[in-house]
């Protein structure tokens, strides 16, 4: 089949309809209209569990090109100031502001939310997305990639790929890696939970947090506090992430939280983040839906890519990485922007093996380094390590917030000679 272009329109099939599936095929929709992306999610439905998710200024970025942050904004919420403080006095030390207006505002929003937009906007313009159909075999000639499902089903396609999460199946049908790696948790877990803005409200102290908009973190030995205000949803959203003991793999990484042993926890902290526990801890429904998760690291791997280089891996099963540092949608929006690029680039589905090892190339260094930036927010944040190259630092990291992915836009021999029209992305 050809497009509108003049140039062949794939067929491409994505397995896993989380953030990193459901951007990849919106944004390849939007890149290349007549394209026929199928995504395949082995559940009956969206999974809409999480808690708030970042979308800074490089990812909104990505979505004012395609023509939707006004649209993204009705589900989002202002996040433009990072005040980090000291948790046992309270004290505001670091301030980082971020574009609040502009073409990439940095927002947060609800990770159910996002997903079901990312699914409407996807769906909208002409993508299929097949629920209870799990990938039981892949077979891959250098002509093209076959897909068999537990449900018997058979889908074709001149591209795949494989955007099935930190737990990803296709990481080992694919044989990607000699020795595929198991997805390892790091050594700190969280409990969040969410108190409601009739509460905030009450006290004069948490109404002042409710009222900013932005982040507050509360550095300590060992654990530190995130929060955010939801005022849309009527909530402020809190995260405590503290020290834990490492997961197996096999393991559920998310179980009931306990809001007591928070507060036993964090008893040295001062006001603030004490009546904050108080508020969330006074209140039963918010008691009953504190979950605490554990933290998942994935990779580095030594490539992302299959034998022919029919099939890719995107996202958190390439390059889960813990949230310290706010990217882990962000580095799955651009590696999805990016891919869709490199889609619309291609004169051939000939090209598609040339396509993935270019965008392998494209991506990996950077997704790297941002993995690197969380882990060390991770230990500085609780006062494991000296801040250096973290965002208690106070350094520059314009290379990561101001990356505009949309300037890297392939020449059009680039995937003959490799060379992107800058090298900003490192």
């Amino acid at each position: 089949m050809v497009d509108t272009r003049g140039k062949p329109a794939p067929s491409i099939v994505i397995v896993g309809s989380g953030i990193a599936g459901l951007s990849t095929g919106l944004f390849i929709k939007c890149a290349v209209p007549d394209a026929k992306v199928t995504i395949l999610e082995q559940h009956s439905s969206l999974s809409l569990l999480g808690g708030v998710i970042l979308t800074p200024s490089n990812a909104t970025r990505i979505i004012n090109s395609v023509g939707l942050l006004e649209s993204f904004k009705s589900i989002a919420e202002d996040a433009s100031v990072h005040l980090l403080k000291h948790g046992e006095s309270d004290e505001v030390f670091h301030t980082r502001r971020d574009d609040a207006q502009g073409p990439a505002p940095y927002l947060i929003t609800m990770r159910g939310e996002f997903t079901t937009w990312l699914y409407n906007h996807f769906c909208e313009r002409g993508g299929t997305v097949m629920f209870q159909q799990r990938v039981k075999t892949i077979d891959e000639t250098p002509g093209e990639i076959r897909l068999g499902t537990e449900q018997g089903a058979v889908f074709s396609a001149d591209l795949l790929v494989a955007a099935d999460g930190v737990r990803s199946s296709l990481r080992s049908i694919l044989n990607i890696q000699p020795n595929p790696k198991l997805p390892s948790s790091s050594d700190a877990c969280i409990t969040t939970c969410e108190v409601s803005s009739e509460l905030m409200l009450q006290d004069p102290v948490l109404a002042k947090l409710y009222h900013h908009s932005g982040t507050s973190i509360w550095m300590g030995q060992g654990r530190y506090i995130i929060s955010a205000s939801m005022p849309r949803k009527n909530m402020y959203a809190v995260a405590f992430f503290d020290d834990g003991p490492e997961t197996p793999w096999h393991v559920p990484w998310v179980v009931p939280g306990d809001l007591q042993r928070v507060k036993q926890r964090y008893n040295s902290f001062g006001d603030g983040p004490t009546r904050l526990i108080n508020a969330a801890i006074a209140t039963e429904s918010t008691r009953k839906t504190a979950s605490q998760w554990t933290t998942v690291i994935v990779g580095p791997f030594d490539g992302w890519r299959s034998k022919f280089g029919r099939a890719v891996l995107l996202g958190d099963a390439a390059h889960a990485m813990v949230p310290d540092a706010g990217q882990g949608a962000a580095q799955c929006l651009e590696s999805a922007f990016s891919l869709s690029l490199f889609v619309k680039s291609m004169q051939a589905t000939a090209d598609i093996p040339r396509l993935t090892a270019r965008y392998q190339d494209f991506r990996k260094s950077r997704v790297e380094k941002v993995q690197a930036i969380a882990r060390n927010n991770s230990a500085s944040y609780r006062r494991k390590t000296a801040p250096e190259n973290s965002f208690a630092s106070g350094q520059d990291f314009s290379w990561l917030f101001e990356y505009d992915i949309t300037t890297e836009i392939p020449s059009p021999n680039y995937l003959e000679d490799g060379k992107a029209a800058s090298k900003s992305h490192l």
